[in-house]
């Protein structure tokens, strides 16, 4: 209990590779061992592997047919507590590390369980919901549509949330010219009018237009990002 120097208030040590060097446990719903520091530049636990080791195990029922392994959460006393992690540099995570080929993803979910943002091994963003799409994989795309000259299409993408926040993109496709964007917008030469362009945006739907004249546009496609 010295006030000052190295000093351990337990020590634990075990020689076998199997052997553990302390072990602490909880079998009626408590905890199996707590660390506090009475100040807040102080650590309540400090977990300290070798070089490449790892530092921190979390362990569950790995060899059950339900749950994940490792699971590390806030303060459960504390409905607001946040769960902050904090480097000197890079914060890395690396999906199905042992390479066994396992389907291994990064998620977001939220208190529903609904998947908001998913990320897998390969890199391929498979999820984005409202406020956390990734870009450049937009929250909407609607595909090569068909739009007939003198008419207009709606398309529904029930995005909801608010459309000040929507990027909208409009493209054509043209069996000659192929992508382009030329008469976005739409022109007129009266009385003859050309282009394309998209109106009546709402949380819900957009409408494209495609002028009566306009020979360049066939397809189009729109995409929808969505920023918070």
């Amino acid at each position: 209990m010295a006030e000052s120097g190295a000093n351990y208030g337990i020590v634990g040590a075990s020689r076998s590779p199997e052997g553990i060097g302390g072990y602490f446990y909880n079998n009626t719903g408590g905890i199996g061992l707590y660390g506090g520091s009475s100040i807040a530049s102080g650590v309540g636990v400090l977990a300290k592997g070798l070089d490449s080791g790892a530092d921190l195990i979390l362990g569950g029922n790995a060899d059950s047919s339900t749950g994940d392994d490792g699971n590390l959460a806030s303060d459960p006393d504390y409905a607001s507590s946040d769960l902050v992690l904090k480097s000197n540099d890079t914060i890395r995570l690396e999906l199905d590390n042992d390479g066994d080929g396992e389907d291994a993803d990064f998620e977001i979910r939220d208190a529903a369980d609904t998947l908001l943002f998913n990320v897998d091994e390969s890199g391929a963003v498979t999820s984005g919901g409202a406020g956390i799409a990734a870009f450049p994989r937009p929250a909407y795309d609607s595909g090569l549509v068909s739009v007939t000259a003198g008419s207009t299409v709606d398309l529904l993408h029930n995005l909801g949330g608010n459309i000040d926040n929507y990027v909208v993109d409009l493209t054509c496709q043209h069996g000659t010219y192929g992508r382009h964007n030329w008469g976005l917008g739409g022109d007129s030469n009266s009385p003859e009018t050309y282009g394309v362009y998209w109106l009546d945006l709402t949380t819900s739907e957009i409408t494209v237009r495609r002028e009566s004249q306009d020979g360049e546009c066939p397809q189009v496609r729109v995409r929808i990002w969505m920023y918070p």
